[in-house]
């Protein structure tokens, strides 16, 4: 027989069963409500924004097309102008509050960080709050929604959005229209968001309705159940023994967790403690925690005399500012920073001032946030790296110089007939890209050999360089003068016709005969030549550039032939 104490327990245990079932029953059923308001109010502002969507597409492609093609204008103010209807925008957002109206006060916006004049969004603040998180998502997920539920006095809200994406139907008149706030749309782009607001009151209520009858029938059934779950007990109880096996295994297996974790500290301070660099692991207020070997030998700390101290301590004092504030900035948003290429410096225990490369952590821990700093001592490499600068220098000084002494002759101070050459060869292209023709000048000292027999060939050197600034200074700017060789100088003039050619010769010619400050008058016979180059001509740059020369000095010779101190183009010996 069953005691009457016994009847006592078990009436307790199915009254406290019925309870739990009534109570989970409750709280499934609620849990439902609330997937189902959440998905149903979804779906809605879905419905919604597509509806907006597919009759602005719609009004735009066949509407406003035809009403153009007729003269009407399309314009946001159309309600005081005549011949006037409204952009797809604005009708859409008209449509978009009419059916607000049927739908338990939802509205619906369109918002973009490049309104029109005429729109009212925000007295200077373009987004903010749920509109600005949601544009920064749509910018680079135009394909997509973006909604939050909002939780006020006065009920919960949906906030739904989705891309307005720029159609190719509606780029001419935005990029063209002269109030657009940007003119650069192109096909695809996302102009703003089309934003639903929806109330969930109604949608609440009515499921709320449906709750109780729900309720009424889980508790019949959970009547039902309450006899299962007696057996399910007097089950468990036979079991009791078993489980209690179990979570003595459980407890091993735990015990061995810990050791393996303490395992894994253990390797964690011996890789730490191996390492090159200086580690110090601080926590979130800045406390040292733990240093390394290295960490103490490099900021001349005993071994545990930076515990417990604050991370300022190792930053100089001039930066100890600006580091807090970096320090408040990296705890907003931690994540792993290397500071490499920052001039960033440390402080030892002397007060040494000394530079160094920086590396932060952030760990994740029960205890909360801890941050592991790696420093590397930049001392002895910003050493090594002033050596490389210094010599790097001194390599650039001698490569200007090697530069000089290759393209310029040391003794007239002017281009050299390499550097000369080089010039020749562009300007040949020049010349026949822009189609314009192009001349030289060779110049030869006369009787020059005379010169330096009879004054030595120092006169004649600085007869030469006298002659080279004559002939420098006698040029166009616009033209590039060379020493050939020996006494031979060329003078290239772009741009420049057979005419023009002569005229400069002659300048040069008598320039030379003017100089005065020589022990012996000296004069100069000169030889010209003009090329034009068409684009369809047949184009090598060295044929041309030999023949120039060619001609140049074949008409030098028939002025040295024809009396010398002369000019001569070789138009003339045809």
């Amino acid at each position: 027989m069953i005691g009457i104490k016994n009847i006592k327990y078990l009436a307790f245990i199915l009254l406290s069963s019925v309870s739990i079932i009534v109570a989970s029953m409750y709280w499934h059923v609620t849990e439902l409500r609330d997937n189902l308001i959440s998905s149903n109010a979804i779906n809605t502002a879905r419905l919604y924004t597509t509806a907006l969507n597919q009759f602005r597409a719609i009004y735009t492609s066949e509407v406003v097309s035809i009403a153009s093609m007729n003269n009407l204008d399309v314009s946001h103010d159309y309600a005081v102008r005549d011949n006037a209807i409204p952009l797809p925008a604005t009708l859409s957002m008209l449509l978009g509050e009419q059916i607000g109206n049927l739908t338990a006060g939802a509205s619906s916006q369109l918002l973009s960080p490049y309104p029109f004049p005429w729109r009212n969004q925000g007295q200077g603040v373009v987004l903010d709050g749920f509109d600005q998180k949601a544009w920064n998502f749509l910018s680079e997920h135009s394909t997509e929604q973006y909604y939050e539920f909002a939780h006020d006095s006065e009920g919960i809200t949906l906030h739904y959005a989705i891309a307005d994406v720029m159609k190719a139907d509606c780029v001419g008149c935005h990029n063209s229209h002269p109030s657009s706030p940007k003119t650069d749309w192109k096909v695809g782009d996302v102009r703003g968001i089309l934003k639903v607001n929806l109330p969930l009151d109604v949608i609440s209520l009515e499921t709320t309705s449906n709750l109780l009858s729900t309720i009424s029938i889980y508790i019949t059934v959970g009547v039902g159940l309450v006899f299962i779950v007696g057996l399910v007990i007097i089950k468990l109880s036979r079991h009791s023994k078993t489980l209690e096996q179990k979570v003595i295994e459980r407890t091993k297996e735990l015990e061995s967790e810990i050791l393996e974790r303490k395992n894994q500290e253990e390797r964690f301070r011996i890789g730490i403690e191996a390492s090159p660099a200086a580690m110090i692991m601080t926590d979130d207020n800045g406390k040292i925690l733990y240093t390394n070997t290295e960490a103490n030998r490099v900021f001349s700390y005993p071994v545990g005399e930076l515990i417990d101290k604050s991370i300022e301590l190792l930053v100089p004092n001039k930066h100890r500012g600006k580091h807090e504030n970096l320090q408040k900035s990296f705890f907003q948003n931690p994540s792993p920073r290397s500071m490499v290429g920052r001039d960033l410096f440390a402080q030892k225990m002397n007060g040494d001032i000394f530079p160094v490369e920086i590396g932060i952590t952030p760990i994740e821990t029960s205890n909360g946030m801890l941050v592991l700093c790696a420093v590397t001592d930049l001392t002895e490499r910003k050493a090594v790296e002033g050596k490389i600068l210094e010599q790097s220098k001194l390599l650039q000084v001698a490569n200007e110089r090697l530069l000089i002494e290759s393209t310029v002759d040391s003794l007239t101070n002017i281009a050299n007939r390499r550097s000369l050459i080089t010039q020749l060869d562009i300007f040949l292209k020049l010349s026949r890209r822009h189609n314009r023709p192009i001349s030289i000048l060779m110049a030869d000292i006369d009787y020059f050999k005379e010169y330096n027999d009879a004054l030595g060939h120092l006169a004649g050197d600085s007869a030469l360089k006298k002659i080279a600034q004559k002939i420098d200074a006698a040029k166009r700017d616009a033209d590039f003068v060379g020493r050939y060789g020996g006494e031979e100088f060329v003078i290239i003039l772009p741009d420049t016709d057979a005419e023009g050619a002569i005229l400069a010769g002659e300048k040069i010619r008598m320039a030379i005969e003017s100089i005065s400050t020589l022990e012996r008058k000296v004069t100069a016979s000169l030889g010209a030549t003009t090329l034009n180059i068409s684009k369809d001509d047949q184009f090598e740059v060295q044929n041309l550039r030999e023949l120039l020369i060619q001609n140049a000095d074949d008409a030098l010779y028939h002025s040295k032939k024809n009396g010398r101190n002369m000019v001569s183009h070789s138009n003339m010996l045809n």
